[in-house]
């Protein structure tokens, strides 16, 4: 369409889903930019619908690149849930400085581009830029089918832009982070967990140089806000638009059945040992829809809690507890709560506690091994020791 280079590449996955993918391209042939300011790249993870048929609909209408994972790039065994590399391959396609997500099925707004644009071309803030997260329309999964219908009837009438006229404010309407979106991210414990890729973007150097999504991530679930986590890390500064709106089909597709709740909770587990800290154990503990409002709560209990046992000696309960097995067979050994000294002559254990500190002071330079968290969820296998003392250093959690 243009040899100039695009200002913002959009990558959009998609799996047999023709007749949502349909409205998503329509939505794009209606941006406040002109189309040729943009790219889409649509990474297609082996559909057997008539995908490509609605793609040869957009060819003239939009800057849309197509690509279909071949049987080198896909696990053909997994095919839709391999969603990490299916936007990873479209990521390295990308020309723009500026790389934005969204979904298939989801319509965006006319200001999409333009608002997404806007904020990275703001002096950066760092060694990194912005990541940007987009409100959405109707995006709350966890309580889907509340107004579904309704939604869906309108969209089918009318564009994402009448919709969201007519519905204002309504809970239908909502997006379950609303409450987020006229706050400073920078004020909160954990921003990333509003980085939801139905809607966001970021630089894209800085995707890359935090290693884009990480590709371990399988099914549903959380593979973004762990994306979220690293380029927070990387100094990338977050921010909100409510301009940059989309909008969510209110499809059965996106429910949460048995199968991706499964999938969820296991890259939970997988989030919290690749970044073990106290912070992400509670988000992994409390990943609902209370979370984003309770963690800065609970992670200030924490904080305040770690404060008070700063100092505090258990040596003589793990002697004591030492003692009351002396006689077993303990080969595997355990602490959560360990404190800042354990006993000279103890075997090697797994010593967990909630300070950092005190906890690199236990490990004797590496001889235990060292978790840094609560123990409320470590993902530790079953039967993993003989031997488990929870000392006094936890009472007050």
């Amino acid at each position: 369409m243009t040899s100039t280079r695009p200002t913002v590449s959009i990558v959009t996955p998609t799996y047999n889903r023709a007749r949502l993918l349909r409205p998503t391209l329509r939505s794009l042939t209606e941006q406040s930019v002109p189309v040729e300011e943009f790219e889409l790249i649509l990474v297609d993870d082996g559909s057997t619908d008539e995908t490509p048929e609605v793609v040869r609909e957009f060819a003239d209408k939009l800057r849309l690149r197509y690509h279909r994972m071949d049987r080198d790039e896909a696990d053909i065994a997994a095919h839709g849930f391999n969603v990490a590399r299916v936007r990873n391959t479209g990521a390295r396609m990308a020309e723009a400085p500026v790389l934005a997500f969204l979904d298939c099925g989801t319509y965006a707004g006319p200001d999409y581009v333009l608002a997404h644009r806007e904020v990275h071309e703001r002096p950066r803030p760092g060694k990194a830029g912005h990541t940007v997260v987009g409100y959405t329309y109707g995006y709350n999964p966890v309580a889907h089918g509340k107004g579904s219908a309704t939604l869906a009837g309108l969209l089918r009438t009318h564009s994402a832009a009448e919709v969201v006229d007519r519905i204002g404010d309504q809970p239908l309407g909502w997006d379950m982070r609303r409450r987020f979106f006229d706050l400073d991210l920078r004020t909160k414990v954990a921003p990333w967990l509003l980085f939801w890729t139905c809607n966001m973007s970021t630089l894209t150097e800085d995707f890359w140089a935090v290693g884009g999504f990480d590709e371990s991530f399988r099914g549903w679930g959380h593979e973004d806000i762990e994306l979220g986590y690293r380029l927070l890390a990387y100094g990338a500064q977050p921010v909100t638009t409510r301009k940059g709106w989309a909008m969510e089909w209110p499809s059965e597709d996106r429910s949460q059945s048995g199968v991706t709740t499964t999938a969820s909770d296991r890259n939970i587990g997988r989030f919290l040992v690749k970044h073990r800290n106290p912070l992400v154990e509670i988000c992994a503990l409390r990943l609902t829809t209370d979370v984003l409002m309770t963690v800065d709560q609970f992670y200030g209990d924490l904080l305040d809690w770690t404060g008070q046992i700063r100092g505090t000696d258990v040596y003589e309960e793990l002697e004591a507890a030492r003692a009351t097995v002396d006689h077993l067979d303990v080969a595997r050994m355990a602490v959560f709560g360990c404190g800042a000294k354990i006993p000279s002559d103890w075997p090697q254990a797994l010593l967990l506690d909630v300070d950092a500190e005190a906890l690199a002071a236990a490990s004797d330079g590496g001889r235990h091994g060292t978790i840094h968290g609560i123990g409320g969820r470590t993902e530790l296998p079953e039967q993993s020791f003989d031997l488990v003392v929870i000392t006094s250093r936890l009472a007050g959690l």
